[in-house]
């Protein structure tokens, strides 16, 4: 075990990168509550021309009494299923809390690519063991099983909690135009949209077989803010092309996130677009999914009766369990901007975030005349 982060110059701030399936997070671990999440702060860092680069921010801060369960040995698939049953029995409380910002700055209410991300740095530091930990999220507790699989890597399963399906789109429904206009044109096979609910909002959209590249960068804007409060899309097909559409094999996804854009990958809308093939009847409930950046494991278990959304369909929840890899990139020690600069740069316009095509992230050096030191400390995507 490590020991805890080394204090830091006046004007700086220490960060440690980490991604999980390329969807790549700063993280502050501020067990003293001295570093809260500024928004503006938050945009530059994850700005990947003006700053560092990343889809997201997160502290890590104390959460209460741990989680006592260890964490199960064997494969990733043996340790998703054993953990659904731990993760329900466990009645402890959290040990560590995360807290979350988008790229743009606003909250997120929970990431299953960054809750690994973030119970990996806090093994780092020695906060906690690896093993089975508790950790609160906006979007309630959640029990995350980590273990060590080598000097900066690691695997973690995590209860992701409810999911729960919304009303499926149609098109005589007027409530959702804007979405039907974004989402079916001519050169996407599509098969159905369903909302659905991972303590944070998703549009999921079933497709035949896989999309115009375009599609998900021309139509995810718009869709991001069609419904109140913006929401996240996913674009999910058969990996395997042959057979009838999602009947068996792995899935497939691109992502479009609420405040972000488009990243290499998502936990919450693996988890919902799983769940809404699973209930379809288009797939198993044990799937393997391919994001851009990765591939993540899926496990679904039926959940309480009840769902979130604004359809007139509800169906059963299911709760799942979402098993994937994390890396820690490198340590950056930030030279943050004055206060009144980084207003200016947020009042600018869009900033350099999600879009992974056009866009840098300085995951090998760190730019010392911007960010300091970035020192890379092992693992690749």
């Amino acid at each position: 075990m490590s020991e805890s982060p080394p204090t830091q110059p006046s004007g700086t701030l220490r960060l440690t990168k980490y991604q999980g399936a390329g969807n790549d997070f700063l993280v502050i671990v501020d067990m003293t509550g001295d570093h809260a999440l500024d928004p503006d702060e938050v945009r530059w860092l994850c700005d990947r021309h003006h700053g560092i680069g990343a889809d997201g921010v997160m502290r890590v801060s104390p959460g209460g009494a741990a989680v006592g369960a260890r964490a199960s040995a064997g494969s990733p698939a043996t340790a998703l299923s054993r953990a659904s049953a731990r993760s329900r029995a466990a009645v402890g409380g959290a040990a560590l809390c995360m807290e979350l910002r988008n790229a743009d700055g606003s909250v997120a209410e929970m990431s299953g690519n960054g809750i690994r991300c973030l119970v990996q740095a806090a093994v780092d530091v020695g906060i906690v063991e690896p093993g089975s930990i508790g950790v609160s999220t906006a979007a309630g507790l959640r029990l995350v099983d980590y273990r060590v699989t080598g000097r900066a890597s690691g695997f973690a399963s995590v209860d992701m909690g409810e999911v729960s399906l919304g009303g499926t789109w149609d098109a005589s429904d007027d409530r959702w135009p804007r979405v039907g206009e974004a989402i079916l044109p001519d050169a996407v096979p599509f098969l159905m949209a369903r909302l659905a609910s991972v303590g944070n909002p998703h549009l999921v959209v079933v497709l035949a077989s896989r999309p115009d590249a375009d599609v998900l960068y021309a139509h995810g804007p718009a869709i991001e803010k069609c419904l109140p409060g913006g929401t996240n899309l996913e674009l999910v097909w058969p990996a395997v092309s042959a057979g009838s559409p999602l009947e068996c094999g792995d899935l497939e996804l691109v992502v479009w996130e609420r405040g972000a854009g488009a990243t290499l990958a998502c936990g919450t809308g693996t988890c919902a677009a799983v769940a809404v093939v699973h209930d379809a009847g288009m797939c198993a409930s044990d799937v393997r999914v391919r994001n851009p950046g990765g591939v993540l494991e899926v496990h679904l278990e039926p959940g309480e009766v009840g769902g979130q959304g604004s359809g007139p369909e509800v169906s059963p929840a299911y709760r799942a369990r979402l098993g994937g890899p994390s890396v820690r990139v490198g340590e950056i020690l930030a030279e943050l901007p004055p206060a009144d600069a980084l207003r200016d740069q947020s009042l600018q316009g869009e900033l350099h975030t999600g879009d992974t095509r056009r866009t840098g992230d300085m995951r090998r050096t760190g730019d010392t005349r911007r960010t300091g030191d970035m020192r890379r400390t092992g693992g690749s995507r």
